[in-house]
């Protein structure tokens, strides 16, 4: 019953990925990793069924058997199994489980030959990894294997100024796409055995990956010893969690002991006879074992070891002595001691040794390894009698060439006693976590933390750096459990401990196992003598750096700053404390929402290295850093300093490091500051010479230059300086969004702009800087519906953008982004009035309202700028015009965004039109002073703006009767916009140019000009508009329909 629940739920994960490989077939221009609105809604089957089974129960009840008995099944439905197990000896090693399973992963992409489908998995691998790949093979080694040698990536892997709360965020979309890239391709199982083992990163990423919407081909299982979950916290939490899920659905089978009748059943298959000649053995096997599973397989394998049950070779049948079962088996209700119990009676004490060494190591290990530490504890005078007894001979010198046989004995012994199996010929593991218990529970507890002391030791000696650097977790653990035989006094040993738990720490923190880092760093900082500050200066100065990072992830405030304070309050070079600046930094302005202490943290920091920015009359000195940096860079060519000299002088990196630090951090809260400060990094640059921190600064100023002053040839050199200092000294990929965001797209096509805006989206999102992320693809959706592509491609990515924001918790964004999804579902007319940003999503009213409580200017000018685009495209002048009054704020809070030269257009022609309407001077003269700005940005080389342009004068000419030159100057905005691919700014310049061929009794262009404009927001995907446009001018255009099919006529 439970494996045919287990098969119903693979099959309709199968239906799932078939209907999304059709949909991908047919639209093969999408991503085969993204799973698009319009393929969730042709399925008809997302969360409709469990995602999730959880297998609980006692050890012993056959949860792992149940689970793996479905691997057959999904290999011959074209389906991939894969599985991890975590292990109790590791629990301190973070995704023990998630390595096992994701190796596993790999491995079968590389032994199965090559087809569309495997194919397809690299592809996808090589497109979600990117560059990233040195950063996943900390966790998948064999992901190099599979994908080969890859351009390195630009962001560094250890951790940087602001990098290491972004770690997990990095980590989690990293490993949601390496899943996607296999199972979208193929149903995945994925099977993670003894959730009660976990650590609580493995936790975290078990529940990030269930809860992950777009990896829908995917069936969970996970089991748990159910006995132990009121002690889990983390664990019940977890599945707590999950389970509250309202679109997650999860399954629970609960697996109990067998009955009598069930045993019965089992032993009359096994012994291939009848049951009424095994209902006897079936009592007594049932209340000898209760009916646990393992103990059961167990009792059978000891009856035939002991030659109870024995196969008749005359009779060809199984036989047994019920009395002498009865009599002679050992059992108990306790597995874990009737392990103990065969393996003291039935094993050699060599044997038991190898087993115990395994024991201790945990998970798989080989025979070098085992020969070798046996050798390490024979070498020492203790070590032979830590077991109990003597180590045999086979461990003697003299020997050498006999160890590794005899090593190999003892295990293929253990084999053929069902103790241990073998992966590959190279791997032993224990069969069942009891038989692991069983044989660590052999050693004398009192010299249990020793032995791995000395285990340890003997992996340290033998591994080389790099396979150390693997083995980390395993070694440090090992050495960790015996410290309190390493004496203080022994300051060599100390240190070397505490070095090691220093590198675990951070390999953790690499991989956002942030509770196992704070373990490994604290153990390290124990090792420390009491003099280490002066004794042991650097080695102390990393282990409280890398403690305050830890910490501030874990929001451990207290240990943070005591952390943060020992640093500070030594007498060491400022530039030392620079990290721990901004881990204070980080905490003011990002956890504790106090901009101000941060910015008072960095000006005092920067004031200790002599460098001083003034608290009030910033305006005043920000002009004087202005004229200062004019004089800097006078007669040098921006574009050459990208082969300007590196700086090398450490102290004035660590300067800039702490510059870049206060430019990103008060950007948003003080931006005069902001810019003064960059400005001073602009200057250091050129003086001092180039490093990754100058990125930020020719980023910042480009936007100033192109924002407020307008000079968008050099704001625009200076972006391609940003972009080359990123590629070169691995700088901030954020510097190259603020690039995108706020410069690139006054020179570039914005199609063009778009298009990498959404390649940010992916490379931010590898960074981890969830965010600025998240801003990228609002921005890329408001650029979209700007540069006019369709309408419904865009409703569905806005759809994506909103669901990845509330995943997210960033209510503002996704505030910023309703007017934009309102306003485009108005288009598509779904809303009762178009004019008002009021429907399906949003309340016009409600959303200003908010805008108006939280002070959030940028939310607000966002909706008017909506609210303007609306009111114009369906003929409510009076009001867009009454919105235009404001539009000096939509400017002042989107300083050298896309949306200054887009609110132009809207700004324009509303001035035009209520002009014509009401001759009005005011209006007339304010659209004259738009279409002077215009035309400054298009003679500066604003290829977006040309179009525009083309309109204004054309308005500008009807204004003045001047009506060849409305018809030369439409006929160019017309082709201008064709050209750049503006689809509805060419629909609205043919909808104006019509009206005006109306107006002036021109019935034939102004037909054709109409109708062009109704097909034009009809491909484009504007319902309302085009309906709105044809129900106004049906009159007209019904008159003169036949008439112009009869010329077949095309558009102006």
């Amino acid at each position: 019953m439970e494996v045919s629940l287990l098969q119903k739920e693979f099959n309709r994960v199968c239906q799932r990925c078939k209907a999304s490989l059709s949909f991908s077939n047919e639209h093969t221009e999408q991503s085969v990793c993204r799973t698009t609105p319009h393929m969730k809604a042709n399925e008809g089957l997302l969360r409709t069924s469990p995602e999730l089974i959880l297998l609980s129960g006692r050890s012993g009840t056959g949860k792992s058997a149940l689970a793996q008995s479905l691997k057959g099944y999904v290999e011959r439905s074209g389906g991939i199994f894969a599985m991890g197990k975590f292990d109790m000896r590791k629990q301190s090693e973070p995704y023990t489980a998630f390595v096992l399973a994701f190796n596993e992963l790999c491995n079968h992409v590389m032994s199965t030959e090559a087809s569309p489908a495997t194919l397809g998995m690299r592809s996808c691998l090589h497109t979600a990894i990117g560059s990233e790949i040195e950063f996943m093979t900390e966790l998948v080694p064999n992901i190099s294997q599979l994908l080969g040698e890859q351009e390195k990536s630009n962001a560094k892997n250890d951790l940087t100024n602001h990098g290491y709360c972004e770690t997990k965020n990095k980590f989690n979309f990293l490993l949601r796409k390496f899943l996607c890239a296999f199972s979208s391709k193929k149903p995945l199982v994925l099977f993670l055995d003894d959730l009660q083992w976990a650590d609580k990163a493995s936790l975290e990423l078990f529940k990030t990956l269930v809860l992950d919407e777009s990896n829908l081909n995917i069936l969970f299982i996970g089991s748990y010893r159910d006995d132990e979950l009121e002690r889990n916290i983390s664990l019940a939490t977890c599945l707590r969690d999950i389970k509250l899920q309202n679109h997650m659905a999860v399954s629970t089978i609960s697996l109990g002991n067998l009955d009598e009748e069930t045993i019965n059943m089992l032993l009359a298959d096994i012994l291939t006879t009848t049951g009424e000649k095994t209902s006897g053995l079936a009592q007594i096997v049932h209340s000898k074992t209760h009916g646990n599973v393992f103990a059961v397989i167990q009792f059978l394998n000891n009856m035939q070891l002991e030659g109870i049950l024995y196969f008749c070779i005359g009779t060809l049948m199984w036989k047994w002595d019920e009395d002498e079962v009865q009599s002679d088996m050992y059992v108990t209700e306790n597995v874990a001691e009737m392990m103990i119990f065969k393996l003291k009676n039935t094993l050699s004490p060599d044997v038991r040794n190898i087993l115990q060494i395994g024991a201790c190591l945990g998970g798989q290990f080989d025979p070098s390894t085992l020969s070798f530490i046996a050798e390490r504890l024979q070498a020492t005078k203790n070590e032979a009698s830590l077991t109990g007894q003597e180590l045999s001979s086979m461990h003697d010198s003299s020997t050498r060439g006999k160890q590794r046989i005899s090593v190999i004995q003892c295990l293929n012994h253990c084999l053929g006693q069902g103790l241990l199996e073998c992966h590959d010929g190279l791997n032993y593991q224990f069969t069942h976590d009891q038989v692991s218990t069983a044989a660590f529970s052999l050693i004398p507890q009192e010299k249990r933390d020793y032995l791995q002391l000395r285990i340890g030791q003997a992996l340290l000696e033998k591994l080389s750096d790099i396979e150390l650097e693997k083995k980390i977790f395993i070694v440090v653990d090992l050495l960790n459990r015996g410290v309190s035989f390493i004496s203080r006094d022994n300051d060599k040993e100390c240190k070397l401990l505490a070095t090691l738990n220093l590198k675990a720490s951070r390999k953790a923190m690499r991989s956002s196992a942030f509770t196992s880092a704070e373990s490994y760093i604290k153990i390290g900082i124990s090792l420390l003598g009491p003099e280490h500050w002066s004794c042991q200066t650097a080695l102390s100065l990393e282990m409280f750096d890398t403690a305050a990072k830890i910490a501030l992830c874990n929001r451990n405030w207290n240990d943070m700053k005591y952390y943060l304070n020992e640093i500070i309050c030594q007498n060491l070079p400022t530039e030392n404390k620079v990290s721990a600046y901004i881990v204070k930094m980080n905490y003011f302005f990002y956890h504790q929402h106090v901009p101000q202490e941060g910015r008072d943290i960095a000006l005092d920091a920067l004031s200790k290295f002599g460098v001083i920015f003034p608290k009030k009359h910033i305006k005043c000195a920000l002009i004087k850093e202005l004229i200062k940096t004019k004089f800097f860079l006078r007669g040098k060519c921006i574009s050459k300093i990208r082969d300007h000299f590196v700086m090398e002088d450490e102290r004035k990196m660590c300067i800039m490091q702490l510059m870049e630090s206060l430019v990103i951090y008060t950007n948003s809260t003080n931006p005069t500051l902001s810019f003064l400060v960059n400005l001073k990094m602009v200057q250091w640059s050129v003086c001092h010479g180039i490093s990754r921190y100058s990125a930020v600064a020719f980023s910042v100023y480009g936007l100033f230059l192109c924002g407020i002053m307008g000079n968008i040839a050099e704001g625009y050199e200076c972006a391609k300086v940003a972009k080359a200092i990123v590629e070169e000294f691995n700088g901030i990929p954020e510097s190259v969004f603020g690039c995108n965001a706020y410069i690139n797209h006054w020179v570039e096509p914005i199609h063009i702009v778009e298009k990498r805006f959404r390649q940010d989206y992916d490379v931010l999102m590898r960074t981890g800087n969830i965010s600025v992320a998240l801003a990228s693809r609002r921005i890329s959706n408001q650029m979209s519906l700007s540069s006019g592509r369709p309408l419904a491609s865009i409703e569905a990515d806005i759809a994506i953008t909103s669901r990845e924001l509330e995943e997210h918790n960033n209510e503002r964004l996704r505030n910023l982004l309703l007017p934009m999804w309102q306003f485009v579902l108005n288009l598509m007319g779904q809303s009762n009035d178009p004019k008002f940003l009021t429907g399906k999503v949003m309340q016009q009213d409600d959303l200003l309202r908010k805008s108006e409580e939280n002070k959030d200017y940028l939310l607000k000018s966002t909706i008017n700028f909506h609210q303007i685009w609306a009111a114009f495209y369906f003929g409510d002048l009076e009001y867009a015009g009454a919105l235009v009054k404001d539009i000096q704020n939509i400017q002042s809070t989107n300083v050298g965004s896309f949306l200054v030269w887009r609110c132009a257009l809207f700004d324009g022609l509303t001035a035009f039109a209520l002009a014509r309407k009401h001759q009005s001077y005011k209006w007339k003269k304010h659209a004259a002073k738009v279409t002077s700005k215009v035309r400054r940005w298009v003679e500066k080389g604003n290829v977006n703006c040309k179009h525009i342009l083309f309109m204004f004068e054309g308005e500008m000419a009807a204004l003045k009767g001047k009506n060849e030159t409305v018809r030369e100057k439409y006929s160019a905005a017309i082709s201008t916009a064709a050209r750049f691919g503006f689809i509805h700014d060419r629909a609205l310049a043919n909808e104006l140019f019509g009206i005006h061929m109306l107006e002036i009794g021109e019935t034939y262009f102004a037909a054709h000009c109409l109708k062009s404009a109704c097909e034009l927001y009809s491909r484009w995907g504007a319902t309302a508009k085009e309906k709105h446009l044809s129900d106004k001018y049906k009159w007209f255009l019904d008159d003169k329909r036949n008439f112009l099919a009869n010329r077949g006529g095309t558009e102006i």
